[in-house]
């Protein structure tokens, strides 16, 4: 393979350079701020009760910005897809090792982000009690985006493979989880040889979120939603909400570097306009769910859950 002509050369050691500053800042801030959480639970007894926090839904939603936010509480312990403790290659490791975890942690909150286990939440709720899902979406066609530009035709490719019944695909074999015959069948008349790259990308928008209601999570209490737009548009409001949900002390700290950014850079991509249809059905669907429990919680009133500290 030939080199990259000099200004793209260029651009990927910036690009490069950029994403090495951000891990290093990432690692100094997660450093300082397990120090601050070690000292603030020095000599302190374990908590009694331990709640695990699972965040989940499709990628590119918005749930790594919000186990950071969470983790922002010192009663947090936080573990991502990429923490080798509770994940293997992205994918949750067994009901035992998470409740060792969990065991260990000296946090009254333990907060895991399976994404890639997002069709098994009715399952991982029941590995430990108390817990609680965070369920995060966004528009189909912002995801669709950004996960073509981090990751190309890699739905395309599996979308297609997927109704071919193709064969193993390793770690990645995730991405069938959760999809009945039934569910299938909703996308199967839209998945062609032409499909774009976005099209697919917002038919796997579509498949990951639909499995929201056929685990049939809109009747689980220990079940929350949120709309992407509403925590960057509404950072104090919806996190406030979330922590309420949670047991968790809310502090404006928390909310304080969200930004809205983000919001509606897919809103020019070009997508078949059954496939816009069937996406457009879901978010609506997601959106009328997210404001039944917002006013359930509203009319319910402050949870009253443990105060836990923030920094």
């Amino acid at each position: 393979m030939s080199d990259p002509p000099r200004p793209s050369r260029l651009l990927l050691k910036l690009s490069a350079r950029r994403a090495m500053t951000e891990r290093v800042a990432q690692w100094w801030l997660d450093l300082r701020l397990g120090v601050r959480k070690a000292w603030h639970r020095r000599g302190a007894e374990p908590p009694a009760v331990k709640t695990a926090v699972h965040v989940v839904g499709c990628q590119r939603s918005g749930t790594e910005m919000t186990i950071y936010l969470l983790d922002r509480s010192l009663d947090v312990d936080r573990f991502n897809e990429n923490h080798r403790a509770a994940f293997h290659f992205c994918l949750i490791r067994d009901a035992d090792t998470v409740r060792r975890l969990i065991t260990r942690s000296r946090a009254p909150l333990v907060v895991f982000k399976p994404i890639c286990d997002s069709h098994r939440v009715s399952e991982l709720l029941e590995w430990h009690r108390p817990s609680r899902a965070v369920w995060l979406y966004r528009d189909y066609r912002d995801v669709a985006r950004s996960a073509v530009a981090k990751w190309g035709d890699t739905n395309r490719r599996h979308l297609l493979d997927l109704l071919a019944g193709g064969g193993d695909w390793g770690w990645s074999q995730w991405t069938r989880g959760g999809y009945t015959p039934e569910l299938l069948d909703e996308v199967r008349q839209h998945i062609h040889e032409r499909l774009s790259a976005n099209g697919a990308a917002a038919l796997y928008w579509y498949l990951r979120n639909r499995t929201y209601f056929s685990q049939h999570l809109e009747q689980h209490d220990d079940v929350d939603l949120y709309a992407y737009r509403d925590l960057v548009t509404n950072p104090l409001g919806e996190f406030a909400r979330m922590c309420d949900f949670l047991g968790l002390a809310f502090s404006s700290e928390m909310a304080a570097s969200v930004h809205a950014r983000s919001l509606a850079r897919g809103r020019c991509i070009e997508l078949e306009a059954p496939i816009e249809e069937l996406c457009e059905s879901m978010l609506a669907r997601l959106d009328a769910e997210t404001q039944r429990r917002r006013t359930r919680a509203a009319s319910a009133g402050p949870g009253g859950g443990r105060l836990v500290g923030t920094p």
